[in-house]
């Protein structure tokens, strides 16, 4: 994700220059050569936000990283119409989202069961302080009448 972040970067400040360079080009040559440029710098400045956003929501919601790593390398590879942030953005925002889609997401603590040693394991207090970790299931009521 930090990789796809910093290749967004290289290539906003890349198309960002692409901008500056489009607004002085008329005053100095032909007028379409300006807007041409000016046209890719943009399209080079959204590539890189959406790049940033979609890293920002791959790292809230990490089991979607399938998805959200297609995009960010559809986004890569758009990216080198602008320039690609000097191909080294290109090269880092494809390298992020490939390690976004083959990585596999974190898994959630609270599946991992501990292991106890044998002590450990016939004691009252252990298995008191496992129920209130969330760990083991909670105890059955015991048999008899209930209340009424």
């Amino acid at each position: 994700m930090v990789m796809a972040v910093i290749g967004a970067l290289l290539i906003f400040f890349q198309s960002l220059g692409l901008v500056f360079v489009g607004a002085l080009v008329p005053a100095l040559t032909w007028g379409d050569l300006g807007l041409s440029f000016g046209v890719l710098g943009w399209f080079g400045i959204l590539v890189a936000l959406l790049l940033v956003a979609l890293s920002v929501w791959l790292y809230s919601a990490p089991e979607q990283h399938l998805i959200l790593g297609v995009g960010m390398l559809t986004l890569a590879v758009l990216s080198l119409y602008s320039g690609g942030g000097l191909i080294l953005g290109f090269l880092l925002s494809y390298v992020g989202s490939l390690l976004a889609i083959f990585a596999r997401p974190p898994t959630a603590f609270r599946g991992a069961v501990p292991i106890l040693s044998p002590q450990a394991q016939d004691d009252p207090v252990v298995e008191a302080d496992l129920i209130d970790s969330g760990f083991a299931p909670q105890p059955a009521p015991a048999p008899g009448p209930g209340p009424r």
